[in-house]
């Protein structure tokens, strides 16, 4: 599936499956974490952050979220879609700032071959 979609990408501004739903549904059944979509080809990547294991919200709430989302229509955020699916632009000092626990000087400039001073 991976390397179809690598030949056969979706569409720009199309999108490759259903997981948007779920960033809809964590923003509204889980507030407290930090959600960010990357805007990097071809369909995006998003960070989950300050996730909890005991959480059981989800679990709890599922048949009323399933009937919440699983209905849902890509053309129903295309109008607003940047902030619904919280976008930041494919720049690395804005993804870097998603792991400040990494953020010790240089470490990831290292990582990807670059020199920072």
């Amino acid at each position: 599936m991976a390397i179809r979609r690598m030949a056969f990408p979706p569409p720009a501004n199309e999108p490759s499956g259903d997981v948007w739903k779920l960033l809809l549904c964590l923003k509204k059944y889980r507030p407290e974490l930090l959600i960010a979509t990357a805007d990097v080809p071809p369909t995006g990547l998003t960070v989950v952050r300050r996730l909890d294991p005991d959480s059981t919200v989800l679990s709890q709430n599922l048949e009323k979220i399933c009937a919440e989302f699983i209905p849902g229509k890509y053309e129903d955020i295309a109008a607003n879609k940047a902030d619904q699916l919280n976008r930041i632009d494919n720049h690395w000092e804005q993804i870097e700032r998603l792991f400040p626990e990494h953020q010790k000087p240089g470490i990831f400039a290292r990582w990807l071959g670059r020199n920072r001073k």
